[in-house]
């Protein structure tokens, strides 16, 4: 073979061993990009999700005429006996759920404090604790807050807020929170859930004529 010859059979096979080795790093370069992508979407949608607050949830009731929006992890509950009252609760503890998932607060009567709720009644009994003017949908209402001094069933610092807002039926629309002190275990005793509460109440409640 001559000179020239042999050049250009070197050049051909270091083409060929190049090409080859191409092709084999080829799927696994593009299998890489592929992963790289897949991975920045769902870093993403991961950042995106942590950004976004969940919706809120619409409560609506024609008995008491009301309705009023509320955190969608929150939890709400209603009596069949008692359409004139909605139980609401930041997770099922404040709902005195048992293990089949129903209330001791619907049926026969209990002394468990739920953790809110906003009901509806001809006539109701003069909250105790310190009234203050506030107004609610456009209608003069009044707060009252009292804490437990530990006598009686309630915890010491047991914080109860109450509103009584008057209708234009003559009927008297309460909505109570009830707040245990922190060194109570078992409940939400958070002060984000009360303000969010409150917050709801005053802020959120719409009142239907």
């Amino acid at each position: 073979m001559k000179k020239w010859q042999l050049m250009v059979a070197s050049v051909v096979a270091v083409a060929l061993i190049a090409s080859g080795a191409w092709l084999m790093l080829q799927p696994e370069q593009e299998s890489t990009a592929e992963e790289f992508e897949q991975e920045s979407e769902q870093e993403t949608s991961m950042l995106i999700d942590d950004d976004t607050p969940p919706a809120n949830q619409q409560y609506s009731s024609s008995e008491m005429a009301i309705s009023f929006s509320y955190p969608s992890d929150w939890l709400t509950l209603e009596c069949e006996d008692s359409p004139n009252t909605v139980y609401l609760a930041s997770d099922d503890r404040g709902l005195g759920l048992d293990e089949t998932g129903e209330s001791i607060l619907c049926g026969a009567g209990t002394d468990f404090a739920p953790q809110a709720v906003i009901f509806q009644r001809e006539q109701i009994d003069q909250p105790a604790g310190g009234p203050t003017e506030v107004m609610i949908g456009g209608v003069q209402a009044t707060r009252y807050v009292l804490v437990a001094n530990g006598e009686g069933l309630r915890p010491n610092g047991f914080t109860t807020y109450s509103y009584v807002i008057p209708r234009s039926n003559g009927e008297t629309l309460v909505a109570v929170y009830n707040q245990y002190p922190e060194t109570v275990e078992g409940y939400d005793t958070s002060n984000e859930s009360k303000e969010i509460f409150l917050s709801l109440v005053e802020e959120e409640l719409e009142l239907e004529l």
